[in-house]
């Protein structure tokens, strides 16, 4: 069918329309597309390279924190917008906030984000925060003895808008939807109430709607380990709590409330119910909060108990539980809310799937109140308790009042336990094994404080507990505990207090590898003293046999008999009792570390209680018939007969101790410290010791302190009742002989009638003897040997090669010369003239040597100067001496005397230099001097500076008796001898020094 022209044309002209449109479409469409791609090209360009994090931080923060009365800091602002789209937001990173004085840290965050509605921002005035973020913060909030938060930072408005402008741009309302905090550990204190709470694991989601009257939250929170301190008290310990609940927030009263809302602590499920309501112009909430067990089973209660010794799984439990909580009254201003619990166990039961053990009756009835501001009301009454099935009957009552100061405990409890029964019949913890039978009928009070601990004057227990055959075993801690029979009875009357007998019979004791402890037997009798002495009410007295104690730490004793009356109290510090001890003690051996000690027949006394430093600190005196010991690195045991020590803590005091080492006996006075470090880093033993000692052999001594210690043997061999045998000394090798001991830091302030060494007797020897980190050292020690007096000084330094370095210092007066060799013993060697003369002279040497392993100098290392002066001493007929009387032409007499004698000597590189000495013989003057070797060989030469011939002359003597050579030669010697300046300034000035040197370094003032 043809379409009529105007049809056509209408038809035509619509294609054209469509056309057109078409077209408008499109380039609105493509005008639309070129916008929003601006729009996020813009975006993307404020975001990333307009507000860069370097520097939107600074702004950011300083508009924050003109908010805001604290300060806020992070590392980065960042502007988000993809991230959070359709929103803007904002990121700050490795921030945190400070309070208002700076002083506390509330808040440390790694990552916080905001999102913000700009729309409502921009056209409304209105900050619609869409969600807050908290990643990984640390929250400490706290609160001090005014009541002030330190977390009350927002700035208060105080000042009014002046004009239209400034009110219609106000921010009108400022919403927040949703809060989130993830993985932070919070801390709260409450520094006026002393309240404490942590919680080291913490996440909390809150979401918020408002209306006009109303503020209605959605809370969760998950909570791990939190822990509840007040005053140092804790009430809750590591528990892990889940709450969700809807809260109600009434913006006019300011009340907030929720009911039935679900708590889980640890497995128990509740539901909770509360109010916090905070009155207008106090800094005080009143709180009403109650928690109630949601299924009311002893199948819920029972996922409470302890898996770590009995299992929980594969059980069938009945019974009903009523379980109730409650905290009433008012928090702040320094007071804190009243807390009750109430818990109550009908018809309770309980079987295992796998074991034919069971409960068949479990009944309970236990209340608690905890009261903060009126501490003495605060008590937990076990009001019923019964237990009764396979094994196991136990029945009775307990309370505890006065339960945050002065807890008065009253018990009445009845049990009879068949402990491998129960460890046969019931799925005990792997690892743990129960043995025996327990019988107990106790009843009475016990009050403890929190200043003295137990309150032994008011201990008030009567009744009956024996055991038998009791065995537990504790393989992963490594407790093991037996004794086949203990019986344990008490009693009390108003007139003598309590009183009571304890016996136990073959009680072993082992814990870990560190103590083991074994007893015979053991028999106490308890006696009350409340009237007759407050201090120690609480009396004992014990019979014990064959006991023995080891531990890791190298202590082992052993006691083969012991009568002990003890005494206990209160002590000065807070939980530490004081204790008083007597007793007698048969064969005690003490074994700790390298030393032992051996007492027979000892009386002991004792105070013992607790210092400021919490270490017990013993204070008395012990007496003995005999110790031995045996000390580190001394060869010989040491003993002591019948005397009185006195202690006090880790010292003991001697008076008049008579001790033996080897033939050497001496008496003691002073003080030993240290006996039992408590410090690791000071282990040394100190001593302050006056010795007195009629007889002393020094090389006796020596050689005690060159051998190893005393060898202990076996602690029970040491401990048989003789006790005469000494244990045996093993010698070393040479390498250690002159080894001292390093860990002794000993003064000894001495007297000794006499003192052998080697051929030498010497007498009344005063002066100060030192033995400090293996040397021995002798301060200003004087002693007289004849008519000699001497006065010494000496340090004793052990080598790394076996031997010893020796420093002296000797003076010595009116000595006669046959004793030199004595006082120095390499003189004789080095300088055999000495020998050919008699007579007397002061001699002094300083210097130092080694001594060899056989304690004999080694005269290839002395380094010392000497001096000798002397007068009218004399010459002995000897060979060379005839020879030299013939070269002069001395006279002819039966003895030849030297009118004086002044010698400097040095001594090293093993031989003797003879400075230029003058000498006075006969008719002449002579001046001496040269070199004496070790093999006795010499170089001496012998200057006339006056003689009956009228000149000057020299001769030498060289070779070695009996084969040498005198010959005449030059005066070498002539200037140094002279009262002429001009002469003197041809001397050797090179000798001239030297016998300076020598004369400042020896005063014979």
């Amino acid at each position: 069918m043809q379409l009529s022209e105007a049809e056509s044309v209408k038809r035509l002209a619509a294609e054209q329309e469509i056309e057109y449109m078409s077209n408008i479409l499109k380039k609105i469409l493509i005008s639309l597309g070129l916008a929003c791609t601006l729009i996020l090209l813009a975006i993307t360009f404020i975001t990333n390279f307009l507000f860069k994090p370097e520097k939107i931080t600074p702004i950011a923060l300083k508009a924050i924190n003109q908010q805001l009365d604290g300060q806020v800091f992070c590392k980065s602002v960042e502007l988000t917008f993809f991230s959070s789209f359709p929103r803007f937001g904002a990121r700050l990173h490795d921030g945190y906030i400070l309070s208002r004085d700076r002083r506390d840290t509330l808040v440390v965050f790694s990552d916080f984000r905001g999102a913000v509605n700009m729309t409502k921002l921009l056209l409304k005035k209105e900050i619609d925060i869409e969600r807050i973020t908290l990643r990984r913060p640390r929250l400490h909030l706290a609160v001090d003895q005014h009541g002030n938060a330190n977390y009350d930072i927002l700035k208060k408005e105080t000042a009014e808008a002046t004009d239209t402008s400034d009110v219609q741009s106000a921010i009108k309302k400022i919403h927040i939807k949703s809060l989130r905090i993830e993985d932070a550990s919070f801390h709260y204190e409450d520094k006026g109430s002393r309240l404490d709470c942590r919680i080291p694991h913490l996440a909390l989601k809150i979401g918020f709607v408002y209306d006009e009257d109303h503020l209605l939250l959605k809370l969760h929170s998950d909570s791990k380990q939190l822990t509840i301190t007040k005053g140092g008290f804790v009430f809750i310990r590591q528990l892990n709590s889940l709450l969700d609940t809807d809260m109600k927030l009434d913006k006019k009263s300011r009340k907030l409330s929720f009911t039935n809302g679900t708590l889980k602590l640890n497995d128990i499920d509740f539901l909770l119910d509360g109010v916090f309501e905070r009155p207008n112009g106090r800094k005080a909430v009143n709180v009403a909060l109650q928690a109630k067990m949601k299924v009311p089973s002893l199948a819920n209660l029972w996922k409470m108990v302890p898996k770590r010794y009995l299992k929980t799984t594969d059980v069938d439990v009945g019974g009903r539980v009523f379980l109730v909580l409650r905290t009433n009254g008012v928090y702040g201003e320094g007071k804190l809310p009243v807390s009750r619990a109430q818990l109550k166990i009908h018809g309770g039961s309980l079987r295992y799937k796998k074991f034919p053990g069971q409960i068949t009756a479990l009944e309970a009835d236990v209340e608690s109140l905890l009261d903060f501001n009126e501490r003495q009301r605060s008590a937990v009454r076990i009001n019923k308790m019964l237990i009764r099935g396979t094994g196991i009957h136990l029945s009775g009552s307990v309370s505890a009042q006065n339960l945050l100061d002065n807890p008065e405990i009253e018990p009445d409890v009845e049990a009879n336990i068949d402990l491998t029964k129960i460890g046969s019949t019931f799925p005990i913890v792997e690892g743990l094994q129960l043995g025996g039978r327990a019988f107990i009928d106790l009843a009475g009070k016990i009050t403890y404080t929190a200043q003295s601990g137990f309150d032994y004057r008011d201990l008030s227990l009567q009744g009956n507990a024996k055991l038998a055959d009791l065995q537990i075993n504790m393989a992963k801690e490594e407790l093991l505990f037996h004794t086949p029979y203990t019986a344990l009875s008490l009693k009390r009357d108003e007139k003598n207090g309590l009183s009571g007998q304890l016996d136990i019979d073959r009680l072993n004791l082992q814990y870990g590898k560190k103590h083991k402890l074994t007893v015979q037997a053991l028999h106490a009798q308890l006696s009350g003293s409340k009237k007759v002495d407050k201090r120690l009410p609480l009396k004992s007295k014990i019979n014990l046999a064959a006991l023995h104690y080891q531990s890791t730490d190298s202590m082992n004793v052993r006691i083969e008999k012991a009568s002990i009356a003890a005494a206990v109290g209160p002590g000065k510090l807070p939980r530490a009792p004081h204790f008083v001890t007597s007793f007698d003690a048969q064969n005690l051996a003490l074994h700790y570390g390298q030393m032992t000690l051996i007492v027979d027949k000892g009386s002991y006394q004792f105070n013992v209680e607790k210092n400021e430093q919490k270490q017990w600190w013993p204070i008395g005196s012990f007496s003995f018939s005999k110790l031995k010991a045996a000390i580190p690195n001394v060869g010989m045991p040491l003993s002591v007969n019948r005397s009185l020590i006195t202690v006090k803590g880790h010292d003991i005091h001697l008076n008049n101790a008579f001790v033996a080492l080897g033939d050497f006996k001496m008496k003691l006075d002073g003080e030993v410290r240290n006996i039992f470090p408590v410090d690791k880093r000071d282990t040394l033993l100190y001593a302050d010791l006056n010795l007195h000692a009629r007889y002393l052999d020094i090389d006796e001594l020596m050689g005690v302190l060159q051998a190893e210690s005393a060898n202990a043997g076996v602690i029970e061999r040491m401990a048989a009742p003789a006790l005469t045998a000494a244990p045996p000394v093993t010698p070393i090798a040479d390498s250690t002989r002159f080894t001292l001991p390093t860990n002794i830091r000993f003064t000894f302030n001495s007297f000794i009638e006499q003192l052998k060494m080697g051929s030498l007797m010497l007498n009344n020897l005063k002066g100060q003897a030192r033995v400090d980190n293996g040397q021995l050292n002798l301060h200003d020690f004087s002693l007289k040997s004849g008519e000699a007096s001497l006065q010494t000084k000496l340090r004793y330094k052990p080598l790394a090669n076996g031997q010893a370095r020796m420093q002296y210092v000797i003076d010595v007066r009116n000595m006669k010369m046959n004793q030199l060799k004595d006082f120095a013993p390499t003189l004789d060697t080095l300088f055999p003239v000495i020998k050919s003369l008699e007579g007397n002279a002061d001699f002094s040497i300083k210097g130092s040597a080694n001594l060899n392993n056989d304690m004999e100098i080694d005269i290839g290392s002395v380094r010392s100067v000497a001096a000798l002066r002397a007068t009218h001493l004399a010459v002995q007929d000897n060979e060379a001496f005839r020879e030299l009387a013939k070269t002069f032409k001395f006279k002819e007499r039966d003895s030849t005397y030297i009118d004086s004698l002044n010698v400097e000597m040095l001594i090293k590189d093993r031989q003797l230099e003879i400075l230029p000495a003058l000498v006075e013989i006969d008719r002449y003057r002579l001046a001496v001097g040269g070199i004496q070797h070790i093999d006795l060989s010499y170089d001496y030469h012998i200057s006339v500076l006056k003689s009956p011939v009228p000149f000057k002359m020299g001769v030498d003597v060289k070779g070695k008796i009996p084969d040498y050579n005198i010959s005449m030669t030059k005066a070498r010697y002539k200037y140094y001898f002279t009262d002429k300046e001009r002469l003197a300034k041809k001397a050797d000035s090179t000798i001239i020094r030297k016998r300076n040197a020598v004369l400042k370094l020896i005063n014979f003032e």
